[in-house]
């Protein structure tokens, strides 16, 4: 463990302990091995929700397959005094609490590679449901699928989600359209969609009804590197003098596959149109957790923030965990921020590909 000290006014001293390998680090998921059959350990990743069972086979119709890759993730961390403490530590001095940040920014590999990665994932996405017996449709051709599509937004589309940002991509002749990404449309402008037919829940079942198919919905989300902190994880009664931040760099994949079946509609004529909503919820299946790859893509980390502003000498290369202590006085809160996590292209691509293939294999596998 490497201890690093800085003294804050006068007789404060506050550490930051930034360690390669901590003496006692919390068990970790272990990474799935590629050896591994996904059918074997389905019921350890994915779950089937909304129902008990999936069509085995027949016709779909891909409404949607988005991929989002995780470009930015950031935590905090801070210590506390409690909410009954008076703010003075033990030896009657004023108590001062202190806050750590990080952020992690992938590096090394292009939005254009990301787009052409994307694509494969779902091209192989598609392979795979046609291997598990279903009949996939083009539906292109459908006025319904192609305004569906026109509701949606280009790729790449910015997606923050649980202080991560992705960029999401659709493969070609698709947009991305699913409120999860874009946001639900609210107000006089979500009622006026909905009133014309248009918006994209409506879209969709309508599209489901005219192939009289099951429209399915596919989303990846691809990370390069996960930071969780202890703030908010605290009662607000105890006292804390640590803070920690822990990083995982392994590459992990999670998903959803949405199942809208024609049989599941109900359908009526308004206006001179047919309009149809599901009856009740669909099934899908999620992620129990993460598939974490056992290849590390990384191959280099460095310190991208400016220079006045870094904390001590070896912080890009010390990433497992941050902390910090409470100090006794005066100023107290450091930033530490943008982390370069720079991967090797070929292993990324290779990662995001097996793994989110092994996801649809597993979804495959609990219907």
């Amino acid at each position: 463990m490497t201890r690093f000290s800085s003294k804050l006014a006068g007789s404060t001293a506050l550490c930051i302990l930034l360690t390669a390998c901590a003496s006692a680090p919390p068990p970790k998921q272990e990474p799935l091995s590629l050896n591994i059959d996904p059918s074997t350990v389905a019921a350890e990743y994915v779950v089937l929700q909304n129902g008990d069972k999936l069509p085995k086979s027949g016709n779909v119709v891909i409404t949607s397959c988005n991929v989002a890759f995780g470009k930015k993730t950031r935590a905090s961390a801070s210590t506390q005094a409690g909410a009954l403490n008076r703010g003075y530590t033990h030896d009657g001095k004023v108590r001062v609490d202190t806050k750590v940040k990080s952020e992690l920014i992938l590096e090394g590999i292009e939005d254009a590679q990301l787009d052409r990665i994307g694509n494969s994932i779902c091209t192989e996405a598609k392979a795979t449901l046609v291997q598990a017996g279903y009949n996939v449709i083009d539906a292109s051709k459908d006025p319904l699928f192609q305004q569906l599509q026109n509701s949606g937004k280009p790729s790449p589309y910015s997606w923050d989600f649980n202080k991560s940002d992705y960029a999401v991509f659709a493969p070609a002749g698709y947009q991305i359209w699913d409120d999860r990404f874009l946001n639900v449309a609210g107000g006089l402008k979500s009622a006026f969609l909905a009133a014309k037919g248009t918006n994209s829940s409506q879209l969709l079942t309508g599209l489901v009804n005219s192939q009289q198919a099951t429209g399915v919905a596919m989303h990846f989300a691809v990370a390069f590197a996960s930071a969780e902190g202890d703030t908010g994880r605290k009662s607000m009664f105890a006292t804390d003098d640590t803070a920690e931040i822990k990083h995982d760099t392994r590459m992990m994949v999670t998903g959803d596959i949405n199942f809208i079946p024609a049989a599941q509609l109900k359908c009526w004529e308004r206006f001179g149109k047919t309009e149809c909503m599901a009856d009740g919820a669909t099934p899908r299946v999620v992620s129990l957790k993460p598939l974490i790859a056992e290849e590390q893509a990384y191959v280099a980390i460095r310190d991208v923030q400016p220079t006045g502003s870094k904390v001590a000498e070896g912080l890009a290369n010390t990433l497992n965990m941050l902390s910090a202590l409470a100090g006794s006085t005066g100023s107290s809160t450091i930033d530490i921020q943008q982390q370069g996590v720079e991967v090797n292209p070929v292993i990324y691509e290779r990662t995001a590909r097996e793994y989110s293939r092994r996801f649809v294999q597993m979804a495959m596998a609990v219907r």
